[in-house]
């Protein structure tokens, strides 16, 4: 037979409520994160290294956002980590076309 109303309305409040606790114990958790990825992103600016550190920070943006999706905000979690991912490489194929681009002109 059906579950009453009042029972499915209940778990539908459980779930939403369990939701919110999940988003607020890993907004600290994802914004670090966020950082994380935005400061690698930025990194190639030193032609070198910051190849290095666009990688290892991408990484580890990629570990927060995976954690975030384990302690169960997988929304979140969700888009740093694929932000993180295609970003940067998005980021490292075009910090490598503005490095060509200048060993071409100088």
């Amino acid at each position: 037979m059906g579950t009453p109303e009042h029972e499915v309305a209940e778990e539908i409040h459980r779930r939403q409520v369990q939701g919110q606790a999940a988003a607020q114990l890993t907004r600290p958790l994802l914004s670090r994160g966020w950082r994380i990825a935005y400061v690698g992103w930025g990194a190639p600016i030193l032609p070198v290294i910051g190849f290095f550190f666009l990688v290892v920070l991408s990484i580890v943006a990629l570990i927060h956002g995976v954690l975030a999706i384990v302690k169960g905000n997988t929304s979140g979690g969700l888009r740093l980590v694929l932000a993180a991912w295609l970003g940067s490489t998005g980021v490292g194929l075009l910090w490598m076309g503005v490095y060509a681009l200048l060993s071409s002109l100088f």
